[in-house]
């Protein structure tokens, strides 16, 4: 079983955790994910250094004809060009003219459509979204009683973090490792762990 945080893959019957190059947040409100960051302009004719967070490839959103739309103002952007650096890829938009209007754009996340993803990147059996776990509740193996629910997931660099909400309202941030998990029931909203689990529900 793997889970594809539309960037992070995550089999719970392999001995490994396997990430792929990009991390990532989702914004449920508005049901888009951050793939990409403008890093900083490059040149004069408005190119702009983009590093991706996720699994997609900047071709992909130009043959699409994917509009990209600013994180936190908003605003639109649409990719016509794309080309390889060293670190990350320039990429010029329609609306970013030159190098005095890109700079007005540094260190923006630029996001799509999370069922854009879904649609670009299909789950094989038995491969989940990370971010459809939230709200999931927690069981543990032969338990018939959930002991919480999953509030949010995090990834700070290190690898994936489940925060926990147990019965009680105490929250606890528990790594998602391939020890842990043992089942995922999506349409039962249910998360199958170990009993291993207790070991990070204590203060």
């Amino acid at each position: 079983m793997r889970f594809l945080n539309k960037f992070i893959l995550f089999d719970i019957h392999k001995t490994t955790l396997t990430k792929s190059k990009y991390v990532m947040t989702n914004n449920t409100e508005k049901d888009v994910t951050v793939i990409a960051r403008l890093a900083g302009a490059f040149g004069i004719k408005g190119e702009m250094r983009v590093v991706f967070m996720h699994d997609v490839l900047p071709q992909d959103l130009i043959e699409h004809k994917q509009i990209l739309t600013v994180e936190k103002t908003g605003q639109t952007l649409t990719p016509t060009h794309a080309r390889s650096l060293n670190e990350g890829v320039a990429m010029r938009f329609a609306e970013i003219p030159d190098r005095n209007v890109a700079e007005t754009y540094i260190k923006s996340g630029l996001t799509v459509p999370s069922e854009f993803l879904k649609n670009l990147m299909p789950l094989a059996e038995n491969e989940f979204f990370l971010e459809d776990l939230e709200g999931c509740h927690i069981f543990i193996e032969n338990q018939d009683t959930a002991i919480g629910h999953i509030a949010h997931i995090y990834n700070f660099g290190a690898g994936d973090i489940l925060d926990i909400t147990l019965l009680n309202e105490k929250n606890y941030m528990v790594p998602l490792l391939d020890d842990l998990v043992i089942d995922v029931i999506l349409e039962e909203q249910k998360v199958i762990v170990t009993p291993a689990i207790q070991d990070y529900l204590t203060d």
